[in-house]
């Protein structure tokens, strides 16, 4: 007869929640960017021509898998994501050929109830190419060429809801072809002025020449980091008004783990 402690370790196992898979279905991925709002509130369209597929790296060496809509935590997405992508309308041969431009954006800061700092920026990189598949056919994306903005992770504030990280592909006329538009704001995360208020759409279409063929997103929510409103680096948010002065920190502010500071919405006195 099972002891208690089996049959519970057994139920563990039986009824344990699966680790997420990669996506691979364009469709799928279409209707969860539709019944998360993804569209209208990042792009004004989606229609996906190959799955792309994300994974963070995680620092015992394994990789988490990003399926559209997955909740991730903070220090599972600390780490720069790698990208594959499938055959699927492209052929093998026209990946191999093609370039493409990874950005990712935050569409819910501060909160998704109060968006009005959205998006920040979290990666924008040109020159994304692929020479040969895995055993597997995935063709993983190595940049050739700096980022435009280099990867910041998610660091949604404590109290808020999660937020919908949003990875989208763009496929490129040509390879050294995206330069930053001249309202581009620098690669400089230590200034936090440079995140917020960017705009993945205007983005591609005052670069031109890019077409959105894939994406994918996830959730993040605050974890239990405790609020670091002091240090070197207090003082720099959106503003110029330190985290100590923001009318409610814990609902208005965007944590910035990384940094040990805040973006802080306008305070009103």
């Amino acid at each position: 007869m099972f002891s208690l402690l089996a049959l519970t370790l057994l139920a563990s196992l039986v009824f344990a929640a699966p680790a997420a898979l990669p996506d691979t279905s364009v469709d799928v991925v279409r209707n969860a960017f539709s019944n998360a709002k993804i569209v209208p509130d990042v792009v004004p369209s989606f229609n996906p021509r190959i799955p792309l597929q994300v994974k963070f790296p995680q620092d015992d060496g394994t990789f988490i898998s990003v399926q559209a809509g997955v909740q991730l935590t903070v220090n599972q997405t600390k780490n720069r994501p790698v990208f594959d992508v499938l055959p699927n309308i492209f052929s093998a041969e026209q990946i191999t050929h093609s370039a493409f431009t990874v950005v990712m954006v935050d569409p819910d800061a501060p909160t998704p109830q109060n968006r009005n700092l959205s998006q920040i920026r979290h990666l924008v990189a040109p020159d994304f190419t692929s020479a040969t598949p895995d055993a597997d056919g995935h063709f993983q994306l190595t940049n050739q060429t700096a980022a435009l903005a280099d990867y910041f992770p998610p660091g949604p504030p404590p109290g808020s809801p999660a937020h919908r990280y949003t990875i989208l592909l763009y496929l490129q006329d040509k390879p050294g072809a995206v330069k930053a538009p001249a309202d581009f704001k620098p690669n400089d995360a230590t200034v936090l002025d440079n995140l917020v208020l960017f705009n993945a759409t205007k983005f591609a279409d005052d670069v031109g020449g890019l077409t959105l063929i894939a994406g994918t997103f996830f959730l993040v929510a605050p974890d239990d980091v405790p609020i670091e409103g002091s240090g070197a680096n207090a003082g720099n948010s959106t503003n110029g008004v330190p985290p100590s002065e923001c009318s409610d920190p814990r609902a208005g502010c965007i944590r910035v783990p990384l940094l040990k500071v805040f973006i802080c919405p306008p305070v009103h006195k």
